[in-house]
């Protein structure tokens, strides 16, 4: 889902802004669909993070995208899973 959510992104972005907008994208279509528990996986740390901090004083764009998918998400459980890959050679 983050997927095609990425692919609709327009504008010049860093790939944790990336992340992050593909990431209220879904948020916002899990909740249009009336989901009510939703687990998302993403290998961005700094989405976890930020999930996790209190507010603060970081005033970012990225940081506002991440309060905004909290904000989104206050109508149903949502869990977060940090998924590091792991690359094997």
């Amino acid at each position: 889902m983050l997927e095609a959510g990425e692919k609709s992104i327009p504008g010049n972005h860093n790939m944790v802004e990336v992340k992050a907008l593909c990431f209220r994208w879904a948020i916002e279509h899990v909740s249009i669909i009336l989901f009510r528990r939703v687990i998302f996986e993403t290998d961005c740390m700094r989405i976890k993070i930020s999930w996790d901090q209190q507010d603060g004083l970081d005033l970012s764009y990225f940081v506002g995208l991440v309060k905004h998918c909290k904000l989104l998400a206050t109508s149903f459980l949502i869990l977060i899973l940090f998924v590091l890959l792991e690359i094997v050679m």
